[in-house]
């Protein structure tokens, strides 16, 4: 007992870090700001979109054959209930809570801007980024020991972090 009333103390110095947690506000009002001012009306309208995705993205995923799910929400919402039933179709490959698309647009490209800061001056990025997600996920579903990857249609991503970046990962993945 001595011992656990130790650790409970230890924990909430732990989370009551100001510096860090301070830290980690300051970073995502960073993010929120760009993307607010990144995806402003005046700079994305439908003209813009449409020559975005015809020029650039194509629709990688429909070339393929294949499909992606985004379920995002709320904890304790029903959203791993809604993947898991989903995912017992064998044509379905349900990720679970992957942080893939948040770490590709949150890593630093060749110039040390973050990615998705660099998709903001070059749009190619955006190609390139959903490229690398797109890899990454089909060989996931072929390092799954229950999944006959050849079989997948759709590949399903709960992540709640997914919402932070919505805007990219639809302009990545338009059919989404």
């Amino acid at each position: 007992y001595k011992l656990s009333w130790l650790h409970y103390y230890r924990g909430n110095l732990m989370s009551y870090n100001k510096p860090l947690r301070d830290s980690r506000i300051e970073s995502l009002s960073k993010i929120k700001d760009s993307i607010i001012k990144f995806f402003s009306p005046d700079k994305f309208n439908p003209k813009t979109l449409q020559l975005l995705n015809s020029q650039y993205m194509k629709d990688i995923l429909k070339k393929i054959g294949k499909q992606l799910i985004l379920i995002t929400g709320m904890p304790r919402t029903g959203t791993t209930l809604v993947e898991n039933i989903l995912s017992t179709n064998k044509t379905v490959f349900g990720m679970g809570e992957t942080e893939t698309m948040s770490e590709l647009l949150i890593q630093k490209n060749d110039k040390e801007t973050l990615i998705y800061e660099g998709i903001q001056k070059d749009p190619k990025l955006l190609f390139k980024t959903a490229q690398k997600y797109i890899n990454y996920i089909t060989q996931l579903a072929k390092c799954s020991d229950f999944v006959d990857e050849d079989k997948i249609t759709i590949y399903i991503d709960k992540s709640p972090s997914n919402i932070v970046f919505l805007g990219y990962i639809l302009l990545m993945f338009p059919e989404t």
